[in-house]
């Protein structure tokens, strides 16, 4: 599998924070074939909170797929919701450290 040009995608959804879906890579000019008998589309998401992006969620498909709106806001409300619950855990684990300080 080509961590090139997954390593690309995931760096610039870090960094830019914005959502990319790849529906069909062998229509994708920048994908490497080394990459598709592992899988044919997938969407990156960021997981973002408090203007910082911590991590990605990869949903991964072994053939093209089409990711309807629906499925696109689906998938960015699944990745909101998990920036949310891992904030509120760092929150809370703070909290109880200066509680046993």
């Amino acid at each position: 599998m080509s961590n090139i040009y997954i390593a690309g995608i995931a760096m610039t959804v870090f960094r830019s924070g914005e959502a990319c879906f790849v529906e069909d890579m062998g229509h994708d000019p920048a994908a490497n074939p080394q990459a598709r008998p592992f899988f044919h589309a997938f969407a990156c998401l960021p997981i973002r909170c408090r203007d910082a992006t911590f991590g990605l969620i990869f949903v991964n498909y072994g053939e093209p797929h089409r990711f309807s709106p629906a499925e696109r806001n689906i998938l960015r409300t699944f990745a909101n919701q998990t920036a949310i619950a891992l904030d509120n855990a760092r929150l809370r684990r703070a909290e109880q450290q200066r509680s046993a300080a």
